[in-house]
């Protein structure tokens, strides 16, 4: 019963918040976590993020910016015309 009243609280929260003009992308990880740690799940909750999330947040982060990288300097080889 505990874990449907986190799961509620922090629906509840991410609507009300979301509202006032916060980010989704940023306050629905955080309202997962809100969840889980009022359902009780806080054990399985740091090796889950640190040993599957963390790992593939960094590798999407280094092919985010390899890739943004790339746009950046291939607009200012555009800008100034040099050949390729």
């Amino acid at each position: 019963m505990l874990g449907v009243l986190g799961i509620l609280l922090s629906l509840g929260l991410l609507m009300y918040l979301a509202y006032r003009g916060i980010n989704v992308l940023v306050l629905a990880p955080i309202m997962a976590l809100l969840a889980v740690l009022i359902g009780g799940g806080a054990d399985v909750l740091l090796p889950t993020y640190t040993q599957i999330f963390m790992k593939e947040l960094g590798g999407y982060l280094i092919r985010a910016i390899a890739f943004k990288f790339e746009a950046i300097v291939s607009i200012y080889i555009q800008s100034f015309q040099f050949p390729i």
